[in-house]
């Protein structure tokens, strides 16, 4: 994680792009991993692709903007992670019906939103997944990535 970090702090303002997203999946130990920036646009929330690492993190991304709702939508709104480490469980198909449902087509079964933010306002989200359920292993190492991450894309 250290050597992640170190990466992330000789990136360019608003790029990610000299950290790759696999790594940073492989280190927290999940399947993929996106980052996204809302911006209104007409009075709507619109989420912008940032960084991704596969199709899968892409598809989630596109749930999330079609269907409004989800870890990634929450963890913005309440400025605070959301860590569902089992879409299949019944309180969390009761909160995101459709995202929920769509996810484990695709094959999803654990979601971590972490909020990207400056000066405490959320801009945007990570959003990592895992193929099989579980807790995240290290919150505070995806805690880390987010905090780096938000601190360059800011700039």
């Amino acid at each position: 994680m250290a050597t992640l970090l170190r990466q992330l702090d000789e990136c360019p303002a608003n790029s990610l792009g000299v950290v790759s997203p696999e790594d940073c999946a492989r280190i927290l130990d999940v399947d993929g991993i996106c980052a996204s920036r809302i911006d209104i646009e007409d009075g709507l929330l619109m989420w912008h692709m940032l960084w991704c690492c596969d199709s899968i993190s892409e598809a989630l991304n596109e749930l999330r903007s079609q269907r409004a709702e989800g870890p990634g939508v929450h963890a913005v709104l309440r400025n605070t992670p959301v860590l569902v480490p089992d879409l299949a469980a019944p309180q969390v198909q009761a909160r995101w019906p459709g995202y929920a449902k769509a996810a484990l087509a695709l094959g999803v079964h654990a979601v971590f939103a972490f909020p990207l933010r400056w000066r405490n306002a959320p801009f945007g989200a990570i959003v990592a997944y895992r193929r099989r359920q579980g807790f995240l292993r290290s919150v505070d190492d995806a805690r880390a990535l987010t905090d780096a991450a938000a601190q360059i894309l800011a700039a």
